[in-house]
């Protein structure tokens, strides 16, 4: 039975990943989901551990969705309940997680019959708690590691995920894509404050669908963060 690890390139996953190595747990293959809306920093640092796991014979794998998250978002016809068609799943968060969904069905469909390696932390009790497929295993949790410890992990090998000036994760919670409908007012102002770059690829996806992004759109948050700095 292989051992495989999903990577996300995140704290948590990282952490993880490096104190497996150190502590040398079998290892026979890492993956590694690629949605297209990632930050710039999460893949450098996945660039930098696949170099890592080539150094060490560890196969490295990047999965893809069948059809670019762009496209199901904004241009794939979607057909309602209601009868009604709409254009694209629009954005992803909330209670319609289809981007989530996409990316759990790819990577149980490639684990499937393998002992899987999960990066939730053990101040993450209710996701651990979730039923999930197959065997897995959550080390963070068997080490009563928490999601700081981790992040902590990370700083100390000199992964920073460094955006220009800023650190990511002292701007936000999670590493999640840059356009995940479930990031907090805080998380939105520091993208909007501190990395423009990120924003204007917001405002670029709001154009594309009629659904208001967080239920305002993104025009409005703006104004909103406007008014803040006057």
């Amino acid at each position: 039975m292989k051992h495989i690890v999903q990577f996300s390139g995140g704290k948590d996953s990282t952490a993880m990943l490096n104190l497996m190595i150190d502590k040398g747990i079998k290892i026979d293959e890492v993956v590694f989901f690629d949605t297209g809306w990632e930050f710039d920093s999460v893949y450098r640092n996945i660039e930098e551990h696949k170099k890592k796991l080539q150094s060490l014979n560890i196969p490295f794998t990047i999965l893809k969705p069948q059809k670019p998250f762009d496209y199901l978002a904004f241009e794939k016809e979607v057909h309602k309940k209601d009868g009604t068609i709409q254009k694209g799943y629009s954005w992803c968060g909330g209670l319609c997680r289809w981007g989530t969904t996409e990316k759990l069905k790819a990577l149980e469909n490639y684990c499937k019959g393998s002992i899987e390696y999960v990066g939730l932390a053990f101040d993450e009790q209710d996701r651990i708690a979730k039923k999930r497929k197959g065997i897995k295993n959550f080390p963070l949790n068997e080490w009563q590691m928490k999601e700081i410890d981790a992040l902590n992990d990370c700083y100390s090998r000199g992964v920073t995920y460094q955006e220009g000036e800023y650190r990511l994760y002292d701007l936000l919670v999670r590493a999640s894509c840059y356009c995940c409908g479930n990031k907090n007012l805080k998380e939105l102002r520091n993208i909007y404050n501190c990395l423009p770059c990120y924003w204007e690829k917001l405002k670029d996806k709001q154009s594309k669908t009629d659904r208001l992004y967080k239920k305002i759109g993104i025009d409005a948050l703006e104004h909103r963060f406007e008014k803040e700095l006057l």
